[in-house]
């Protein structure tokens, strides 16, 4: 799992460097979806693993903020809002979405995942008084179907349970997402976009943790190279290290560019489950993909959506 705030592009321009390590950020969280699903099999339940990616990177990320030397602290006014908004998108996304992911493929839970934009098209409408314009509709109504095509029951056993609870799961984690995007876009944030993060993903982790104690469940835990390294994986290099570079290339590339940029991870993360957990890639497969990554570029073209590049990367981070 990816803290998205609003960030406007400086002066500075991209360089090759730039577009190289935005290159990484891509393959780092399209590949943590594998990552994840082969954790899950050494480690349970869901939220066990949730809770320790995310306590271990908001650590992660207070080591991170010392040396950069950003304040942990977003602005007064601003901490409460925040740690809502954080709370759904990655609290809530991440619940969500590691709980589908023990059900179903890496693949299919990240492309109904990054659904996003689609989800947010109501949302923004009834949260953020946000007004549905034609280009949403129409990438929404493009979107929605390539969802319908994607989720029939000549691709997903209707009669199994686990397969419906796992479809189910990853698409509440994208509206989860989606409502948080909504509530963060209900007003302008003056805090540092790493600042927004951290404390997002502070908060979050808190959340979980709560829950998981509450929960008073019996977990699971294998001390294996498969654990400890998908768990590291998360901390410094899909969360602190991603997060860092992420940043630097909002600072000199539009967000509008970098939303669209992003629908490579879901395709990316279908290849490589594909590859490696032998996933079905069919004409329907494909077409389904097809409809839903054309009605999420057509919304992110319009105006007043959500684009991931202005919400909580820590979503984009799966």
């Amino acid at each position: 799992m990816s803290q998205t705030a609003t960030v406007k592009s400086q002066p500075a321009t991209a360089t090759r460097a730039t577009y190289l390590l935005l290159s990484l950020v891509i393959i780092f969280w399209a590949a943590n979806w594998v990552v994840m699903k082969q954790a899950l099999a050494v480690m349970s339940p869901p939220l066990f693993f949730t809770m320790l990616r995310l306590v271990g990177a908001a650590l992660a990320m207070l080591l991170v903020s010392l040396v950069i030397r950003e304040p942990l602290l977003p602005l007064a006014g601003e901490r409460f809002m925040l740690a809502i908004s954080g709370i759904f998108q990655i609290a809530g996304m991440l619940g969500f979405a590691t709980a589908g992911l023990a059900h179903v493929g890496p693949g299919r839970a990240a492309v109904l995942v990054y659904t996003l934009p689609l989800w947010a098209l109501p949302c923004g409408w009834l949260l953020a008084h946000e007004r549905i314009t034609t280009g949403g509709l129409v990438g929404g109504l493009v979107g929605f179907l390539g969802i319908a095509l994607f989720v029939n029951p000549w691709l997903v056993d209707w009669r199994n349970p686990r397969a419906l609870l796992g479809n189910a799961l990853v698409m509440c984690a994208g509206l989860a997402w989606a409502i948080g995007a909504s509530v963060y876009r209900r007003r302008k944030w003056s805090t540092s976009f790493w600042t927004q993060t951290w404390w997002m993903v502070l908060w979050s982790a808190i959340v979980i943790a709560v829950i998981f104690v509450l929960s008073a469940p019996h977990p699971r835990f294998s001390t294996n190279a498969i654990s400890i390294g998908s768990l590291a994986y998360n901390w410094f290099i899909g969360t602190a290290l991603c997060y860092w570079w992420w940043g630097k290339a909002l600072s000199v590339l539009p967000a509008a560019r970098l939303g669209q940029i992003v629908t490579l991870i879901p395709v990316l993360a279908f290849l490589m489950s594909a590859a490696v957990y032998g996933e079905h890639i069919g004409i329907t497969v494909i077409g389904s993909m097809v409809l839903i990554i054309l009605g999420i570029m057509i919304t992110l073209r319009s105006k007043n959506v959500a684009r991931p590049a202005d919400l909580d990367s820590a979503a984009l981070e799966m």
